[in-house]
Formats: structure tokens, C-alpha cells, sequence
């Protein structure tokens, strides 16, 4: 009978130690979801909660490109930038932008006045997004400014990426002001962001 009872005890006593490890992996799998939660609910916090009515209505116009700003609102005029080991100073210059009623879009250059893009745009509401979709095809690299022999190289090596829309993702919009999310390197789980602050010309 002794037997038998420390028999059940030892039975029992393992039970609650594969429980006890269980829950403690459950528990422990949670805690870990909870601190590497994904930044999506974080990037749609930041996205202007305005009517599709409202961002289609006043974003015709021609916007201006005013400043780059931190999150919090600081003025960046230039920046430092890392492209392997070579270090260069970029001076802060975004073109500006003409949105038409009829749906057309052109981006232009607010240094020499050239257009450097255009195509149609749209604005969807369930991914607060604004979509652009390119008259002509769109490059990784400035093709007309590089030498036949390195494009041939970028397109077999895979480098010469070809796009056909993109997208921008509106933080704020007023009647004048409109201020664009633009996303610094960071992983998944991270959101490191900058904001590019248009006006609009009367």
C-alpha cells in the first residue's frame, strides 16, 4: 500500500511539474509576444484620422515643400548619411508636389522648376494611404545619368529595381498644411519616423 501511494505521489508529482512547465512556457511565450509586439497599431496611431471626403478635397492644390522636421518637431536643415563606408552631408530638399482634381499628380523639382514624375493618384481609406501609380516606370537609380556598361551590370546583378506605384502616408492635412510620414530604417517591431511638412500655395 506504501508502494502503491508513493507510486501515485511520484505519478501525480510529475504531472504537476509538465503543468508547471507548460503554463510557465505559455505565460512565458506571452510576455514575450506582449514586449515584441509588431509596430502596426503604433504607424496607424500616427496617420491622419481624416474623412476620405476631407484628404480628397483639400489636397488639390499645389503643395510646397516647406521643411523636414523630427517627430517632435524639430527642424532637420541637413543630415549625415552612411552608403557602406562612405560618409556624406545631405542637404534637406524634397520636390513639390501638384495634386489635380481629375485625379493626376505631378511631382516637380522646387530647385529648377522640372518635372521630375507624374501619374494618378487615389486615396484609400481602409489602409490610410495615398497611392500613386506612375505615368512611366520608375527606377532604383537615375537610368538616364549612369553609363550603359554599369546599367547592364545593375540589371543582371538584380540592383536596377523597376516601380510602377508607391505610396505616402498622410500624418496630418489642413486646408494649407499637409505633413507626409516618412520612415527611418527599423525593424518590425520599431518605429523611428521623420515628417515632411508641405504648404500650400495660394
Amino acid at each position: 500500500m506504501m508502494k502503491d501511494n508513493k507510486i501515485k505521489f511520484l505519478k501525480n508529482g510529475w504531472l504537476l511539474f509538465k503543468l508547471s512547465v507548460f503554463f510557465t512556457v505559455l505565460t512565458g511565450c506571452k510576455t514575450y509576444a506582449q514586449i515584441e509586439n509588431s509596430n502596426e497599431d503604433a504607424i496607424d496611431n500616427i496617420k491622419s484620422t481624416a474623412s476620405k471626403n476631407f484628404i480628397e478635397k483639400n489636397l488639390v492644390g499645389y503643395w510646397e515643400f516647406e521643411k523636414l522636421t523630427t517627430s517632435s518637431n524639430e527642424t532637420i536643415s541637413e543630415r549625415e548619411l552612411k552608403i557602406d563606408t562612405l560618409k556624406m552631408v545631405e542637404k534637406v530638399s524634397r520636390p513639390d508636389v501638384v495634386f489635380y482634381k481629375n485625379n493626376h499628380y505631378e511631382v516637380i523639382s522646387n530647385e529648377n522648376n522640372v518635372l521630375k514624375e507624374k501619374g494618378t493618384w487615389s486615396y484609400d481609406e481602409n489602409e490610410k494611404i495615398l497611392k500613386f501609380v506612375f505615368d512611366e516606370p520608375q527606377y532604383s537609380v537615375p537610368i538616364d545619368k549612369i553609363s550603359p556598361e554599369l546599367l547592364k551590370q545593375l540589371t543582371e546583378n538584380g540592383s536596377l529595381i523597376k516601380l510602377t506605384e508607391n505610396y505616402w502616408e498622410i500624418n496630418r492635412i489642413t486646408a494649407d498644411k499637409l505633413s507626409i510620414i516618412e520612415h527611418l530604417p527599423h525593424n518590425e517591431f520599431e518605429l523611428k519616423y521623420d515628417l515632411r511638412v508641405y504648404k500650400k500655395r495660394e
